[in-house]
């Protein structure tokens, strides 16, 4: 997400603002910004449904950490109201449900894309090796049945779908102009 943020700021700053230049210009920059972007989404799906799973725990731990971080400390909200102005309604600035949306959608998405994918790649050996790897204790229950895994997957990616949709609807239904 760092890579999207750099390049949305570099076409929201003006060229006189810009605290460090790159020789090559914009094209060099976005170039720069979204192979590291192909590396990790790659990595995400050639490491394996364990690694997967793990990834995508530490995707979502950062809305969520978002959510408790700006309750508690108020973000660029406390220090530029009037520039960063908060939602009454959720306490999360203006746009967050919107946000949250895309990026529940984008979770689910990979999600989708990781079961096909996941089955076909580890299908021969996944299920031998994750029941061999993990053998016992909570390891086993979570990552020894590589069938159980891809139907979490599977689940969770469902759940995030149904919760995009809920949260974009939560925007457009708080965020309408012609209130009744």
């Amino acid at each position: 997400m760092i890579f999207f943020a750099a390049i949305k700021l570099r076409k929201k700053i003006p060229k006189e603002e810009y605290k460090f230049r790159i020789p090559g210009g914009q094209g060099l920059f976005v170039a720069m910004c979204v192979v590291p972007v192909i590396v990790t989404f790659a990595a995400f799906f050639i490491n394996g449904t364990d690694y997967f799973i793990g990834g995508m725990v530490g995707i979502i731990s950062g809305p969520v950490m978002y959510i408790i971080w700006k309750k508690k400390y108020g973000g660029l909200s406390r220090k530029y109201p009037e520039l960063y102005p908060i939602d009454e309604k959720t306490g999360l600035a203006k746009g967050d449900l919107k946000r949250m949306s895309f990026n529940a959608l984008l979770i689910a998405v990979m999600g989708f894309i990781a079961v096909p994918w996941l089955r076909w790649f580890e299908g021969g050996w996944g299920p031998e090796y994750y029941a061999e790897t993990y053998d016992s204790g909570v390891t086993k229950v979570l990552f020894g049945n590589f069938d159980g895994m891809i139907n979490a997957i599977l689940i969770a990616a469902v759940l995030f779908a149904v919760g995009a949709a809920v949260l974009y609807l939560l925007h457009l239904r708080w965020n309408r102009t012609d209130k009744l």
